[in-house]
């Protein structure tokens, strides 16, 4: 009797996008109920707001009295020689005046918006070779993104190739199929550019497990040229 011949055939192959649904969004900042440092942003406030942008260096501090120019915090804080508990507060520079009608924050949100760790260290400094204006600018536009985000203006996904793929062993007759997938990449924003690269290093893993498979090199470039794409 003879063996019938066992056949190998790839059915179709897919480019995935799908949501990322646990980013990491640390790159941007994030919310907290208390401030980091004086370049967080006060979400009660507008992002213009005295409070959010205290420039005039005139400006009293809220919690020690003394002027934007001559507020020098120490490691602890704010050096607010009325509070009883200052130094064991992380407590920085907070104007006197609000210049605005309300901010972001809406009910059950945290107050504040802090910055992450490219622009300020844990004590809320600057990171060397970055200014006060820098950090402003780039902090409100952080902001805005990671505002966007949670409005579902734009989101993270991941990309993958998928491919099913079907073993007979009575000589294509009946076949096992089965799913192949690519490693993937995730945390990609939507609304940015270069999919493409990515698409085809997905597929380039999904070329190795072609072979790996034991398809043969014609086989697997007609399945790659005819890959679904999202």
């Amino acid at each position: 009797m003879t063996a019938s011949k066992v056949v190998r055939k790839i059915f179709s192959v897919k480019v995935e996008h799908l949501p990322d649904n646990d980013p990491d969004t640390s790159g941007l900042g994030y919310y907290a109920s208390k401030p980091t440092s004086e370049y967080s942003i006060d979400r009660q406030h507008a992002l213009d707001c005295i409070v959010n942008s205290p420039e005039r260096p005139e400006t009293g501090c809220r919690n020690c009295g003394q002027a934007k120019v001559e507020h020098e915090p120490n490691e602890q804080g704010c050096p607010a020689p009325d509070m009883a508990n200052a130094f064991e507060q992380d407590i920085f520079f907070e104007p006197v005046e609000c210049d605005c009608t309300g901010g972001d924050m809406g009910r059950n949100e945290y107050r504040y918006f802090n910055p992450s760790f490219n622009y300020v260290d844990e004590r809320g400094k600057l990171v060397d070779g970055n200014t006060t204006e820098e950090v402003r600018k780039y902090v409100a536009q952080d902001y805005a993104r990671m505002e966007a985000l949670n409005r579902c203006d734009w989101g993270f996904i991941g990309i993958r190739a998928v491919a099913q793929v079907g073993v007979s062993l009575n000589g294509g007759k009946d076949y096992l199929l089965q799913s192949i997938r690519s490693g993937g990449v995730w945390g990609i924003e939507s609304d940015s550019d270069g999919f493409e690269d990515v698409e085809a290093d997905e597929l380039a893993d999904l070329k190795a497990q072609f072979a790996a498979f034991g398809f043969g090199r014609s086989v697997i470039a007609k399945a790659i040229k005819a890959v679904e794409r999202p």
